[in-house]
């Protein structure tokens, strides 16, 4: 049963629903669905099974028939990639919730480890 009126403050996404309600119903993901769908069943039901969770959770805007934007949370920090302009923005999502303080300048080497993972979880880089 999972606790009411618990909190939680790990990362999960709106696509980790499917592996998570899949789990719980104790059914199997059907195979080729929800390829980056993580179930955070477990966690739902008591806070210390943090195992197997995401670390980082990547999203995308389209526009135009492509990427106009993409950002991904790590932690804390969140790095925004807007592609139409080429250009990054970086905030503590602690500090700044409301991302007004681009950080980005002071904090160059983890805008580029962030850029990386980004790219390594991306839709598609050609």
């Amino acid at each position: 049963k999972i606790p009411k009126g618990g909190r939680r403050s790990k990362l999960v996404g709106l696509n980790d629903l499917f592996a998570t309600l899949c789990d719980l119903a104790g059914v199997d993901i059907p195979s080729g669905s929800a390829i980056d769908s993580i179930s955070f069943a477990n966690y739902a039901l008591d806070e210390t099974k943090t195992e197997g969770l995401r670390e980082t959770l990547g999203t995308w805007d389209y526009d135009k028939g492509g990427i106009g934007a993409q950002s991904i949370r790590n932690g804390e920090m969140k790095l925004v990639h807007r592609v139409i302009e080429d250009k990054f923005e970086l905030y503590n999502l602690t500090d700044d919730i409301l991302e007004t303080k681009d950080i980005k300048d002071d904090n160059r080497e983890l805008a580029r480890e962030m850029y990386q993972m980004l790219r390594e979880i991306a839709p598609c880089y050609d």
